[in-house]
């Protein structure tokens, strides 16, 4: 084997370790960082269901599931947001309350920049695609008719890239309810992303069976198990 093959061969094995020790460290403190956000919200004071409704009837006194979901629907967010800010290639950009071209204020999810290859990332984030009939419609008129434009304006010379971000499967295809709602989305030409392409996005790897046992524990430290 001749020297410069030898030291290809050492400097690829070099490449690929480092790489691989890098994507251990994000996602453990990805997880590490999940795991305290399941801890907050086990602490805080969660909504129970109370006399006076069928749930308490039948279950009796119960943590509210609406309550719960909305919290982890903010657990989701943050746990995107460690993940763009730790990522050196790309830039986190002031997500929350942005004032539209149209003087009204809208909340942006996650919102990002790759300078490099100057692209303008927007992902509305939601745990439950399955979304009522009304709010899709809504949803959709926002991002192409209000974010499009004020993001476009804002980052002249960027290509823009704005979808949802349905973070709850790893991909689809273990979808039986909500595929309507995301060909919906899909055919007005907003991209529907999952965990997994979120991963992509990120240049991270973890597999399908670790997302869902992890996400399982978080659960069990919300109910207190």
């Amino acid at each position: 084997m001749s020297d410069r093959l030898e030291e290809f061969i050492m400097n690829r094995s070099i490449r690929l370790i480092q790489s691989n020790t890098i994507n251990y460290i994000r996602i453990k403190h990805m997880k590490d960082y999940g795991i305290l956000l399941a801890k907050e919200i086990r602490d805080s004071k969660i909504k129970y269901t109370e006399p006076g409704s069928l749930t308490y009837l039948l279950f009796g006194k119960q943590a509210s599931k609406q309550s719960i979901n909305i919290k982890l629907g903010h657990l989701g967010e943050k746990l995107f947001k460690r993940l763009i800010h730790e990522n050196k290639n790309i830039e986190l950009l002031d997500c929350g309350l942005h004032c539209m071209i149209d003087g009204k204020k809208k909340d942006l999810d996650l919102f990002w920049a790759d300078h490099n290859n100057k692209i303008i990332y927007y992902r509305e984030a939601k745990g439950n695609i399955e979304m009522d009939t009304e709010k899709i419609p809504a949803m959709i008129s926002k991002i192409n008719e209000v974010v499009v434009p004020y993001v476009s304006d804002k980052y002249l010379g960027y290509k823009i890239n704005i979808g949802v971000l349905a973070w709850s499967v790893y991909d689809r295809k273990i979808l039986k309810k909500g595929t309507s709602q995301i060909k919906n989305i899909e055919n007005n030409n907003i991209i529907v992303d999952h965990f997994s392409d979120m991963l992509k996005l990120m240049n991270l790897t973890w597999k399908e069976e670790e997302f869902y046992k992890y996400f399982i524990e978080l659960g069990s430290i919300i109910n207190g198990d």
